[in-house]
């Protein structure tokens, strides 16, 4: 037997504080496991808004910045758009905000494509615009230039010589 699942995006959101607790909070809401807090002196847990999504707040000394870091675990059920367009909701209820993000390891094409179109509100878009946007406005070149020939999964496949 093999077991197939959809393809997992590893993706880090930045913010512009060093406070763990804050990332922690932010992820705690996106996060489909959410968290147990305590009400009425009774502990109960608090959904998470996106069942495809893991994530935690860590901090980053070499940004010296927190991040949000997450595993997409089906970007087709909740894309990077939601994700990143609810952690700046997040931050900005914890009074500090989004700085840009990163992605670790390859992004299927289909990922970009979506959340370029979601970001430009129109079809039409080359392929090339779609990514283009899809860069600027998930902030991937925050910390470190993102080279789509090396991160993007169908990019990087095409650009392998056979030895």
């Amino acid at each position: 037997m093999i077991g197939v699942r959809p393809f997992l995006i590893a993706y880090n959101i930045n913010l512009n504080t060093t406070d763990v607790a804050v990332a922690n909070q932010i992820a705690y809401q996106v996060r489909g496991s959410g968290h147990w807090t305590v009400r009425n002196g009774k502990k109960v847990p608090f959904q998470g808004k996106f069942p495809s999504v893991r994530a935690i707040g860590w901090y980053i000394t070499e940004y010296g910045k927190a991040q949000v870091s997450m595993n997409l675990t089906d970007f087709a059920q909740t894309s990077m758009y939601e994700v990143m367009e609810a952690c700046k909701e997040a931050a900005s209820a914890n009074h500090v905000r989004v700085t840009g993000s990163e992605l670790i390891g390859l992004v299927p094409l289909a990922a970009l494509l979506e959340t370029g179109k979601l970001y430009a509100g129109t079809d039409g878009l080359s392929e090339e615009e779609l990514v283009d946007i899809a860069i600027q406005q998930l902030g991937l070149n925050d910390v470190k230039p993102f080279d789509p020939q090396k991160h993007i999964l169908e990019y990087a496949l095409s650009n392998q010589k056979l030895k």
